[in-house]
């Protein structure tokens, strides 16, 4: 269920909601006094390092193998 948030016209209070699609403009018509608030966008991303760093030295050594393995002229980069 999406997540929206609202703020109060004469106050200012932000408020989240969590509505369906179907319930958004019924909600909005029974309360008129909040408007549609559209704060800094959340957070996706938990970190800054790749997935390969995330993932450790045993993968980085997976590929070194897998290199090995595949021939003069591959172009898989470790």
């Amino acid at each position: 269920m999406p997540a929206y948030q609202f703020k109060h016209v004469k106050t200012g209070e932000i408020i989240d909601m969590f509505l369906r699609l179907s319930e958004l403009d019924t909600w909005k018509e029974n309360n008129p006094e909040y408007q549609s608030y559209h704060g800094s966008a959340p957070s996706l991303v938990s970190g800054v390092k790749s997935a390969r760093q995330i993932a450790g030295r045993e993968w980085e050594d997976h590929l070194s193998r897998i290199k090995k393995g595949s021939g003069r002229n591959n172009n898989i980069k470790v």
